[in-house]
């Protein structure tokens, strides 16, 4: 069993994947267990590339996501920008899934984005930012440290996303749609 089957700890659950995103396999390309845990070193590996999932275990073992069918180039993000210093590609593609939660454990749900929304990774010009690590507009807020309480989702998910709320991904009421990641992987599929 390699790495990413121990991880999700169901070959079912990487097969809602691939059916998912059409990719038949999947390779880790960062891993908080080995890569430090910092804007710069996810987005030097993210730049550019295409058919990422972004997976994010809590320390109560939620296991949930998103996927991007594209990621854009660093000589994109780095142009000057007038108003923002986060930079994102509209990416119709784009989805939220759940793998596991308190909700429905080892039941992967999928969550489409809604017609004309501009959601999307959002990679920051500078690669700098003195707390967020990335940033899915409306969407998820991962931040340093691991095992802490800042991450969160956003509660407007719900006008984004086909979701009814944040706790379609965490798994149970939070009011302030908070939770702890454990760890975070990024895979590539093809």
């Amino acid at each position: 069993m390699n790495l990413f089957s121990s991880f999700i700890m169901n070959l079912s659950l990487l097969e809602s994947l691939k059916q998912w995103t059409n990719c038949t396999q999947f390779q880790i390309i960062y891993d908080t267990r080995v890569e430090e845990f910092t804007i710069q070193q996810i987005q030097r590996i993210l730049y550019g590339k295409d058919n990422i999932v972004l997976l994010i275990q809590t320390v109560e073992n939620d296991l949930f996501g998103t996927y991007h069918s594209q990621i854009p180039t660093k000589r994109i993000v780095q142009q000057p920008q007038q108003f923002s210093n986060w930079i994102g590609k509209s990416d119709e593609n784009i989805f939220l899934f759940s793998l596991n939660n308190h909700n429905s454990p080892n039941n992967p749900l999928k969550f489409l984005s809604k017609a004309l929304t501009e959601t999307c990774l959002c990679l920051n010009t500078n690669e700098s930012h003195f707390e967020i690590v990335l940033w899915i507009s409306y969407c998820i807020n991962l931040l340093k440290p691991l095992n802490s309480s800042k991450s969160f989702v956003f509660h407007s998910i719900k006008d984004y996303f086909y979701v009814n709320s944040p706790d379609d991904l965490l798994g149970k009421p939070n009011f302030m749609s908070t939770f702890i990641p454990k760890r975070f992987l990024i895979l590539q599929g093809n």
